[in-house]
This record gives structure tokens, C-alpha cells and sequence, in this order.
């Protein structure tokens, strides 16, 4: 549907129309996402405002217009895609990005928004455009690198999501979406038997003696109890507590996202002293650079992250345990478990030999 109001009226104080409230077809895409914050709405505000400065557009209008010269019995039919008015505004929009002093992704995010408004609608999009990336120095994360992060950060929060990437390997996409009841399935071994398995129940247990199974789909991974500790620390901080919650909360309350990751090792990139660029707002401290470090010492140990068990995950504990001091506390747990295994064979061996 084309818009009906006089723009005159829906232009804020800042001059910006506000498409997300008054273009019919913008806002249907925006009420199918869930739990979408109000950041970024206003970034779908934003990148519809520059394209229609740029090409006097409205999303309904390009919408509209697409659909003529989709259709080959409209006589404005237009045969090639690269001469529709969609791909015309798509290399003005991206002519305009590539002006801006903007990071790559940022970029690449506004691009993307304009393309996936075009396909909810089972519009043809155009040829992809991308972006000249400029290749970042000294990309090599070391151990020393997430224990320096780790000691730096102040909040409860950042600690466990470092430590928790660092020795899990867990995908971004796995990572925002992990609910505090998906915790408590993770530990259920750890459980007594008969006892609820409640979150408050899971929190007074020893951290240091817990290493989670995680289960997402058909993959399996893990995380060491210097992990598991921050996790209930942080968790600890939080007024309440609920099963369906977010396991790490964005500061409004939601499941965290992409922007509040790349916020956050923006941040740490800074107490770091990383340095970044015109074209990436975060240098070297980075989420896929966690995950490299990972699979590097899974590598150097043979282990293989595709397959892995939880016998061999624990080998690698040592490796992926941050603290010294927490290196110590797990190989002394380590040694005292195998200690009590071997005084509980002796005292089988004991009782076979007094049966003779």
C-alpha cells in the first residue's frame, strides 16, 4: 500500500521520516522479527531515510515499482535486472556507503537490511556488491591475549562470555540464543537424585567440579569449570532468575545480538590497546579469532572438534583454563578424583583377596 500521509507530518524533530511507524509494507517485516530492540528499528529508520534522500523512494514505492517491472504483462516491463530501479537505487545506496567513514560491517548491515525488505516480499534482488575489505594486522589471538581481556573487563558478564567462547568454541548464532533452561539441561548429571532442577538448585553447587554437556542440534561441546564459575557469578548478580530467560542478558533485559557483541569487544579492543581502522571498529580481540584460538588447541592436541568427548574435552582443560590459580584448583581436583579411584580399587582388591 502507498502511503497516505503527508510526509510533512511524520518528520521528526531530527528531520528523519519515521518509515518504521507509517509505511505499511516496512512495518509488517519489522512485527514478523522477534525481539527486535528499538536500536534496531532505528537502524531500518536510518537506511530508508538515506535511500529515499537518495532515490525519493519510499519502501512501499520501491516495492510497488519492482512489481511493475517484475511483471511481463505490464508494457513498463524492464527485461534486465540490472536496469530495474531496485538495482539502480542498490549501486546509488552503496556509491553513497563507500563516501562514508563507516567500519565494513557497518556497510555490509545496511546493505543487507535494504535486500532483505526486498525479499520478505519474494522480490528479486539484485547482484551483490561488496565492500573492498582491508586486511587487518597482527589478526593472531594468543592465550596471554583472553587472559589479559579476561583480567581487564569489570564486568561479570563479559568474563564469562570470554571464558565461555574460549573453551567451548560455541558459534555466535548458538551463543545469543542460549536460554538459562538450556544451562540446566547442560548439567543435569550433576543433579541429585529426586532433586529439582531448578536454576537456584544448579547455583549451589561447586562450579569447580561442573563441566557442562551442551547439545544444540546434532553438536555437542563443552566448557571448563573456570567457565562454569563465571557463568554463576554472573548469574548470581542478576535480581531474578528465570528458566526461560536469556543466559546473558542484553542491558535492556533481551537476548543479546550481533551489535552487542561487536559492542562489546569494541570495548575490551580498547582497554586492550588494539589498535583499529578506518574499515573495522575492533582490532585484533575479536569473536571469530576466539573461536580460531580454540580450534588451534584442539589442533595441537589432536582432539577433533567436530567428534569431540567429553574424556578428551578434559585433557584439554588445562589448556584452555585462563587463571593459573584455576590451572591449579582443576589438577589438584583432577589428582584427588583419580586418588579416591585408586584407594576404591584397593579396597576391591582387598575383599576379592579375603575371600580366597
Amino acid at each position: 500500500k502507498n502511503i497516505n500521509i503527508s510526509f510533512n507530518q511524520l518528520v521528526t524533530m531530527s528531520g528523519k521520516i519515521l518509515f518504521s511507524e507509517c509505511d505499511g509494507n516496512l512495518r509488517n517485516v519489522l512485527l514478523k522479527k522477534k525481539n527486535l530492540s528499538k536500536s534496531s528499528i532505528k537502524k531500518y529508520d536510518v537506511v530508508f531515510n538515506e535511500i529515499y534522500e537518495l532515490s525519493n523512494y519510499t519502501p512501499s514505492q520501491l516495492l510497488i515499482q519492482a512489481r511493475k517491472e517484475e511483471n511481463p504483462n505490464i508494457k513498463e516491463y524492464v527485461s534486465e535486472l540490472d536496469d530495474r530501479t531496485i538495482s539502480e537505487v542498490q549501486i546509488k545506496y552503496y556509491e553513497f556507503l563507500s563516501d562514508k567513514d563507516y567500519s565494513e560491517n557497518t556497510k555490509k548491515l545496511k546493505i543487507s537490511l535494504y535486500r532483505n525488505f526486498l525479499k520478505e516480499y519474494g522480490i528479486e534482488k539484485p547482484k551483490t556488491i561488496t565492500f573492498k575489505s582491508v586486511p587487518l594486522v597482527n589478526e593472531e589471538l594468543s592465550v596471554e591475549d583472553v587472559f589479559k581481556a579476561l583480567n581487564l573487563s569489570n564486568s561479570l558478564k563479559d568474563k564469562a562470555i570470554i571464558s565461555f567462547v574460549f573453551s567451548s568454541g560455541i558459534s555466535l548464532s548458538n551463543l545469543i540464543n542460549l536460554s538459562v533452561s538450556d544451562l540446566i539441561k547442560s548439567s543435569e548429571i550433576y543433579f541429585d537424585e529426586n532433586e529439582d532442577y531448578t536454576i537456584h538448585n544448579l547455583l549451589n553447587k561447586n562450579p569447580w567440579d561442573i563441566i557442562p554437556i551442551w547439545k544444540i542440534n546434532a553438536n555437542c561441546f563443552f566448557n571448563t569449570p573456570e567457565a562454569t564459575f563465571y557463568i554463576f557469578e554472573y548469574l548470581k548478580s542478576r535480581k531474578e532468575i528465570n528458566a526461560d530467560d536469556a543466559l546473558f542478558k542484553s542491558q535492556r533485559g533481551n537476548y543479546l545480538n550481533l551489535v552487542s557483541i561487536t559492542n562489546m569487544f569494541f570495548k575490551l579492543n580498547k582497554k586492550l590497546g588494539n589498535e583499529s581502522n578506518n574499515q573495522n571498529n575492533y582490532g585484533k580481540f575479536r569473536y571469530n579469532n576466539l573461536k580460531t584460538l580454540f580450534q588451534k588447541i584442539c589442533d595441537e592436541n589432536n582432539v577433533n572438534v567436530e567428534d569431540i568427548t567429553k574424556s578428551e574435552y578434559e585433557k584439554l582443560i588445562p589448556y584452555l583454563t585462563l587463571n593459573s590459580i584455576n590451572k591449579v584448583k582443576f589438577l589438584e581436583q583432577q589428582f584427588q578424583e583419580k586418588n579416591n579411584e585408586i584407594e576404591e580399587l584397593k579396597k576391591e582388591i582387598k575383599k576379592l583377596k579375603s575371600k580366597k
